[in-house]
């Protein structure tokens, strides 16, 4: 017996208990989200006598469910599920006062409906039943299938055939035409193709194993005698033939592995121990010397680095250098290893640039003085460049040099790529001239000249931590920052190690030549060379982990005891650890209340912020001048809305009022429909009214065409989150909406010309934020992808009949120019 329906007032729901199939709800649509690919969800927001729920839609089928919401906002529906489904009512939210706790009744419900969405709206006027609307996930299964065996049938890769070793008389007596038993038939399987390779003597007995030289393997290659040879007289394969045609047929596998398969099999196989040893030498990592006694013939692949130049010898007629040597076994350890070669040239001595990985053959090991030695006699290297070795130059491109030059086979040379690798990826050069700069009190210089390095060491050190901005940081001098939070990054699910880090981007608006220049179309939304990556090590980062990373967007935060850094890409970023003496200690303030910021720096920092999204290019932030040179900078937002006379409210009370009239509120662009910007100009034939599609250009029969704004804004307000309003934008009403747009950009905005749509984003002066582009990639929407705050006016009408009411633009008041 099919379920009666039965409608249910919205204020009778109770979280956490189920609703029985058929049962109907009924409200005022206020509000809709659009879907969300990446927890495949959409929402709409109905009311009822002030009792306000959301309903959760959940499955593929929501995406094009809620889009036939958008024009219907204000409108009365009645809903109920598809099938008999069982509703669950849960808790989305829950309104709070200042100090954290619940508000009476500020629980705000909602029901999930996974399977479809069905039901009807209430005619404005006369309020009976009129436009019916039914979602179901049957539709999206329907289509799934469809796809999924239009995949199979277009698919060229056909059902795997059996060797011809394991092909047997069953399968041939159903693909031969013929009534003979299985048994009395002749087993004739079709040869296979045999891979041939040239081998280098043709004459050689072992002929059917050649040489892949350029892989240094052998491969076994069946020869064109061995489809004779390994038959008997009736042509039937023995089990030893068999086997030998299924090795052959692996290695034909094998030999067709495609060269990225090959490069990413390689990329797997990480090294995670540090030394080598060949058929002719040892080299031995770096932290096997800290117990040794004198040695001599030792030989060692390192990184170096420049500690002391090729310089002449006080007082003697000989040459000298000293080198610096890192591997990743002694990166940690606060004991220097250091190399001393000496000569009676500086031409016999190794040139390095800092961060080349160097072969060193025959030193000498002083166990008292704790470093290497390298005598006229003795010390034969060659110099890897760091580049070389990255870029995946052969051996050959390597240079010997004349004098105490050494030569090293491909296992040295792939030993010193991982050794790079290594390097590059942990920033080893970077971390170890921090360290001399520490050690000798001074900041790591810019340059590579290891003389005037030398003589800056020399000076000792150059003060206390300071307070700095983004303008006055230097690589390598630990100093203390203020700042705006721009994104925090935590990948880190569980609780955060000593050696886990999280991602935090700040800026204060100054600018420093070495930072990342970043883009107006990346996640960092500080444009230009003004954001500072830190990374924060473990419980550092503590101070941060208690709010959402939406929620740190835009607060000002303090960071004591920051080591800038230059990364191996020669980029300024900063990094924060735990101090082991005093694990309790965090270096990570937000500014508030009980921790303010000085008055002075406030102001000079608001000024700046203020400077920078005014002057910010391209994307409508421009400074707009009067005539005279002394006039005051116009915000180019208050452009956009004339709020003269109106006072600001908030969008839920007026959406709790219902009543017509003119609002003025403080909102953020979070959403709008349709997704892509190219959409929202419609083409139709003014003739027969025909739409067009994306890639018609005119009416083929009638040969004309005329242009309309079609789209819908989500307009959220600034105050709160979970109040929205969607303002359609359709014709005519558009035309004042944007003044003097150029007719010929029209087309343009259709076919997705950049110039165009950049022209059409700049009238909205950057309120649009990320939101395109994130759309355009199928992602969440977050709170840092929005745009700025702006005022808005909007007029609410209210048709004769009908319980809600509908929004648009105030005309004359808004325009985007």
């Amino acid at each position: 017996m099919p379920v009666q329906p039965s409608l249910l007032p919205l204020g009778s729901l109770r979280p956490y208990t189920l609703i029985p199939g058929g049962t109907e709800l009924e409200g005022t649509l206020v509000a809709v989200v659009p879907f969300n690919p990446t927890t495949g969800r959409a929402s709409l927001d109905i009311t009822q006598n002030n009792v306000r729920v959301q309903l959760r839609l959940c499955g593929p089928w929501a995406e094009s469910a809620v889009l036939s919401f958008f024009k219907h906002t204000g409108g009365r529906c009645r809903v109920l599920s598809v099938g008999g489904e069982l509703l669950n009512v849960q808790v989305a939210g829950t309104s709070r006062d200042r100090n954290g706790d619940a508000l009476p009744g500020g629980q705000k419900l909602c029901v999930e409906f996974k399977n479809g969405l069905q039901g009807w709206w209430k005619d404005r006027v006369t309020g009976v039943k009129s436009d019916e609307f039914r979602f179901t996930n049957e539709v999206d299964k329907a289509a799934r299938e469809q796809r999924r065996r239009a995949k199979l049938d277009s698919s060229s890769d056909g059902i795997d055939v059996l060797p011809p070793s394991r092909q047997t008389a069953a399968r041939q007596a159903f693909d031969s035409k013929t009534n003979l038993p299985p048994r009395s038939q002749t087993v004739t399987p079709a040869p296979t193709p045999k891979l041939r390779v040239p081998a280098t003597n043709p004459d050689n007995p072992y002929g059917a194993y050649a040489a892949d030289e350029s892989r240094g393997s052998k491969k076994r290659i069946a020869s064109p005698e061995d489809g004779s040879s390994s038959r008997g007289s009736n042509g039937s394969s023995s089990p030893t033939n068999a086997s030998s045609s299924r090795a052959a047929s692996q290695v034909s596998r094998a030999t067709q592995m495609q060269p990225e398969q090959k490069r990413a099999r390689a990329r797997k196989e990480t090294r995670t121990t540090w030394g080598l040893k060949t058929d002719q030498r040892q080299y031995k990592s770096l932290d096997q010397f800290k117990a040794h006694g004198n040695q001599g013939n030792l030989n060692l692949i390192a990184m170096a680095i420049v500690a002391r130049p090729i310089q002449k010898m006080e007082g003697k007629p000989d040459w000298g250098t000293v080198l610096r040597i890192v591997d990743p076994t002694n990166a940690s350890s606060s004991e220097d290893l250091e190399i001393r070669y000496y000569g009676q040239d500086g031409r016999f001595l190794p040139a390095v640039n800092d961060g080349d990985i160097v072969v060193f053959h025959k030193l000498n090991w002083n166990k008292n003085s704790r470093q290497f030695v390298a005598y006229k006699g003795n010390g034969q290297y060659l110099v890897l460049p760091v580049d070389k070795l990255l870029g995946g130059e052969p051996l050959s491109s390597f240079a010997r040099p004349s004098e105490r030059g050494t030569s090293i086979g491909d296992e040295e040379l792939a030993y010193a790529r991982d050794l790079a690798r290594w390097s590059k990826k942990h920033d080893l050069l970077g971390n170890t001239l921090v360290d001399l700069a520490s050690a000798s009190g001074t900041a790591a210089p810019q340059s590579l000249d290891a003389k005037q390095r030398s003589l800056k060491y020399a000076k000792g050190s150059s003060g206390g931590r300071k307070l700095v901005t983004l303008s006055e940081m230097d690589a390598g001098t630990f100093c203390d920052f203020r700042g705006e939070i721009v994104k925090l990054y935590n990948p880190w699910l569980s609780r955060i190690g000593p050696n886990d880090a999280v991602q935090l981007f700040v800026t204060d608006y100054t600018t420093n030549s070495q930072l990342y220049d970043y883009t107006d179309t990346s996640e960092v939304r500080t444009p230009g060379q003004i954001t500072l990556q830190v990374s924060i090590f473990g419980n550092q980062s503590e101070p941060l982990l208690g709010l959402r990373a939406e929620q740190l967007v835009g607060r000002v935060v303090f960071l004591r005891n920051v080591r800038p850094k230059m990364t191996i890409n020669d980029f300024l970023e900063a990094t924060m650890i735990e101090d082991n003496k005093y694990p309790n200690r965090r270096d990570v303030y937000l500014v508030s209340e009980k921790n303010p910021a000085p008055a002075d720096w406030v102001a000079q920092f608001a000024a700046r912020r203020e400077k920078y999204w005014r002057e910010l290019k391209g994307t409508g932030f421009a400074p707009i001048f009067d005539s005279k040179p002394d006039a005051p900078v116009v915000d180019p937002l208050t452009l956009i809305s004339d709020t003269t006379g109106l006072e600001q409210q908030s969008v839920s009370n007026a959406l709790a009022l219902k009543q017509p009239g003119t609002f003025r509120f403080r909102v953020r662009i979070s959403g709008f429909e349709p997704r892509r910007l190219e959409d929202w100009i419609e083409a139709s034939c003014p003739v027969c009214d025909d739409v067009l599609s994306a890639g018609e250009t005119a009416c083929l029969t009638h040969n004309s065409v005329a242009y309309n704004w079609s789209f819908v804004l989500v307009l959220t307000d600034e105050a709160d989150g979970s109040a929205s309003v969607c303002v359609p934008v359709f014709e005519p009403a558009t035309t004042p909406l944007f003044p003097n747009f150029d007719p010929a950009l029209f087309p343009l905005v259709r076919e997705g010309n950049s110039d165009a749509l950049a022209s059409l984003q700049s009238r909205f002066h950057d309120t649009l934020g990320r939101i395109p582009s994130v759309l355009r990639r199928r992602q969440q929407i977050q709170a840092g992808d929005c745009g700025p705050a702006w005022d808005v006016v909007l007029d609410a009408t209210k048709e004769e009949g009908a319980e809600g009411v509908e929004w648009q633009f105030c005309e004359g008041r808004v325009a985007f120019r």
